[in-house]
């Protein structure tokens, strides 16, 4: 009986090194590996969202890449913010994605499109306690994008700087005529200021046409058009000439001698107000929608004229 106690315990010793034996052959048996659904995602060049799951809910993103250049790491990069319920955003030269943890086991990734001229590589890096995984995510360049329409959807925001008057003489002499013709320009040299925003990345690339904009700001903040305002979409500040070639028509006496005055009251009307763009890809056909911001600064004024006679 001792005999087949000994054998027994033998046997049982045998196991558990062979158990042994076989963990540190497997790390499975100790370290659940990350093992994510995919690895390699490809993308339409108009955006899209991936979820990816993975075997452990012990993970975090660690960090991203674009295109081998800079990393940014959660907690560090400025670049990096979070805007609601756990989804972060990260902004940088005309690149946007989003990600969040949507379940204990599951990422989900949010891609804009790609409107450069290059294909896109995105490099996200996940960890866990044990180890490190790198999940790569390919976008084709833009096909480029035509413009379908353009709404402004907020309330426009109006700023009003103080007054200024400006006075000066101009003075003519009739040499017989009994009409004298008087070219004069209100806000010469004046021109108008505009500027997008948003976060897309378009206007750095594709921003090359122009878009149907407002004059003005009226009273009761609503949007005044002209035929004539359209300006290039684009995110720099972009200056328009002001025309004004307003003619203005005063008889005098024959071999009179007359000063002309004029007294000129301006602002610099600033608004801005928010718009959404909506853009046409030209190989996919698909309806693409940008939201941003607007700005104008523009003077705006009256002027008045009189004359004597010396």
């Amino acid at each position: 009986m001792k005999k087949a106690f000994l054998k027994r315990i033998v046997s049982i010793a045998s196991a558990i090194w062979l158990a042994l034996l076989a963990c540190g052959c497997n790390q499975d048996a100790f370290v659940n590996q990350l093992s994510p659904s995919i690895r390699d995602i490809s993308l339409p060049e108009d955006g899209d969202s991936i979820k990816v799951r993975f075997k452990t809910g012990d993970w975090r993103v660690y960090s991203i890449r674009v295109n081998g250049g800079h990393s940014w790491h959660p907690g560090l990069s400025s670049e990096m913010t979070e805007i609601d319920d756990g989804k972060m955003k990260l902004s940088d030269n005309g690149f946007t994605m989003f990600y969040k943890k949507s379940s204990a086991r599951e990422l989900a990734m949010f891609f804009q499109p790609n409107f450069s001229d290059s294909d896109l590589k995105v490099d996200v890096v996940i960890a866990s306690s044990f180890e490190y995984d790198t999940l790569t995510v390919t976008q084709p360049r833009s096909s480029g994008y035509d413009l379908e329409r353009i709404e402004w959807n907020e309330p426009v925001t109006r700023t009003f700087p103080e007054y200024e008057k400006g006075w000066g003489p101009l003075s003519y002499k009739n040499e017989g005529p009994d009409t004298l013709r008087v070219n004069m320009r209100v806000f010469f040299g004046a021109a108008r200021q505009v500027k997008f925003s948003d976060d897309s990345g378009f206007g750095l690339y594709c921003g090359d046409f122009r878009v149907p904009v407002p004059d003005g700001a009226l009273n009761d903040e609503t949007l005044c058009f002209s035929k004539q305002d359209s300006v290039i979409y684009s995110y720099d500040t972009k200056e328009y000439p002001l025309v004004d070639d307003r003619e203005i028509i005063m008889k005098f006496p024959p071999t009179g001698k007359f000063s002309l005055y004029y007294n000129v009251l301006w602002n610099i009307d600033t608004y801005s107000t928010g718009y959404n763009l909506s853009l046409r890809n030209k190989a996919t056909g698909k309806i693409v929608e940008i939201k941003g911001k607007f700005s104008s600064m523009s003077p705006n004024g009256a002027f008045s004229l009189y004359t004597e006679k010396r």
